[in-house]
């Protein structure tokens, strides 16, 4: 019997969470594009999560460059930083007890409970 595979992915940027210290990027939207897509606004977001993690796969520290695309959909880096301030945005909405920093520039910081 054949596998049907649906791709769910809601295709803009969504929030982040580390999850039993697992970095997980809920969507970072479309990269790049091609045909006439609507590019304004949020949907031209186009950020890159780069992760570092430990040998176990533990989230170390992380940080989202922000593109934006442009013209017929070619991602170019974006100065201003829009994805990762969106990204900060729908972390925070979405996760308030997140322990997930996200500096103006798109670091990432996770607070681990010290005890």
């Amino acid at each position: 019997m054949p596998i049907l595979f649906l791709d769910m992915v809601p295709h803009v940027a969504r929030a982040i969470e580390v999850y039993k210290n697992r970095f997980i990027a809920y969507s970072l939207g479309n990269f790049a594009t091609y045909g006439r897509f609507n590019l304004s606004g949020e949907n031209g977001l186009a950020p890159i999560a780069k992760v570092w993690i430990t040998e176990d796969g533990s989230f170390v520290k992380g940080k989202i460059i922000s593109a934006a695309q442009k013209g017929a959909g070619v991602p170019e880096i974006d100065i201003n930083h829009a994805a990762a301030q969106k990204i900060k945005e729908l972390t925070e909405a979405d996760f308030p007890e997140s322990k997930i920093l996200i500096d103006p520039e798109g670091n990432i910081r996770y607070i681990q409970d010290q005890f």
